[in-house]
């Protein structure tokens, strides 16, 4: 579907720009939304690391971080 194609294409894209914040950023938006919180977490944090400003990515961050909460 779209999201797996979208997840493809932003790896593909941090593979050629592993630096991009954004990049990392919208793969953790498809990725929160195809259920891999895990991973989405990771990705919203390496966001972060590469732009500290990046409101976005505070937001994926908490949102995964709350699917991932154990009990």
């Amino acid at each position: 579907g779209e999201l797996g194609e979208a997840l493809t294409l932003y790896s593909h894209g941090i593979c050629l720009w592993p630096q991009d914040a954004i990049l990392f950023c919208n793969r953790s938006r498809v990725m929160y939304r195809l259920g891999m919180y895990a991973e989405a977490l990771h990705d919203a944090w390496a966001a972060i690391q590469r732009d500290p400003q990046h409101v976005r990515a505070y937001q994926h961050l908490i949102e995964a971080a709350a699917e991932t909460k154990v009990g």
